[in-house]
């Protein structure tokens, strides 16, 4: 029994010994690993720094020579573009402008609506200014209807400064920037080296011609329907009603024709030369319902 619990301590001393042998040589093994790793780690970084070191102390300048045909442009040569030079007048402009009544020496400062520009020399334009009602906080409206045509003046364009209105439609007035209390012009005059009036329309001759001669037969057809209903209304109302008022009918049918036939008339020669003339003459037509009128009541007296 003795020699049996010998045997057994033996053996446990053994098995003990062997795992101590084998976690020293396990640990010995991870230090060594450990030493060495971090040695080689320590000459990369060095090598590494060296490199960048030697980078920035001697860096390589890339120069790239410019192409042959290049030129470069001259301070000098060319003309400088003008970008804020003074728009050209046109019609519907908002411009400031100096009435010569205003008691001062420039006039009284006003602001209109610029309708019409006319050429009257080969260099001087003038134009037709109407002018608006200041209604506050910096907004000009228009006068009402009844006034607009005693607004209206000839005025120089030398004499008219552009100004950047904007209408408001919710207030139905022109928005004017104000500076000092006073309109704010966005140049002091117009641009008028090389103009030469307005652009003029473009008319299409075609559609002109067609729309002449829609006219014509419209004004053709309204003169034989209105001739034609008052002949057959005549007609009907002698043989229903007698002479007597067969004539008054009459007589009222061609106060119409008449009315229709000079109002034509004005119709025809609106635009022309002629327009002043065509307007009274077509005025008659007032004066053919009351001509009806005095006949019927002078026969019946």
């Amino acid at each position: 029994t003795s020699a049996s619990s010998l045997a057994t301590m033996i053996r446990t001393i053994d098995v003990v010994t062997l795992v101590l042998s084998c976690i020293l040589g396990i640990a010995w093994t991870d230090a060594f690993s450990l030493h060495h790793s971090g040695t080689a780690s320590s000459s990369t970084y060095r090598q590494t720094s060296t490199k960048r070191h030697q980078r920035i102390q001697s860096p390589t300048i890339l120069y790239v020579e410019p192409p042959k045909y290049y030129n470069a442009p001259s301070p000098t040569s060319g003309t400088p573009k003008k970008t804020n030079a003074a728009p050209y007048p046109k019609i519907g402009d908002v411009v400031r402008y100096y009435d010569l009544d205003g008691g001062n020496a420039k006039g009284q400062l006003k602001v209109g609506k610029l309708l019409l520009i006319q050429k009257v020399s080969p260099e001087k334009f003038v134009g037709d200014v109407m002018e608006m009602e200041f209604v506050g906080d910096g907004y000009y409206a228009e006068f009402p209807s009844r006034e607009r045509r005693s607004r209206i003046t000839v005025q120089e364009l030398e004499g008219l400064s552009p100004i950047s209105a904007s209408y408001v439609r919710s207030a139905d007035a022109f928005f004017v920037p104000m500076s000092d209390g006073q309109p704010k012009v966005t140049f002091e005059r117009f641009e008028l080296e090389g103009y030469s009036g307005p652009k003029p329309l473009e008319v299409n001759s075609d559609v002109v011609e067609r729309d002449g001669e829609k006219y014509v037969e419209l004004k053709g057809q309204l003169l034989r329907d209105a001739a034609l209903l008052g002949a057959v209304g005549t007609l009907v109302t002698l043989l229903s009603k007698g002479v007597d008022d067969g004539l008054v009918y009459a007589t009222g049918a061609l106060a119409g024709v008449g009315y229709v036939y000079f109002l034509s008339v004005k119709t025809d020669t609106v635009g022309s030369l002629g327009a002043k003339l065509g307007n009274s003459i077509s005025n008659v037509r007032f004066a053919l319902p009351i001509f009806a009128l005095l006949s019927v009541s002078i026969k019946n007296i």
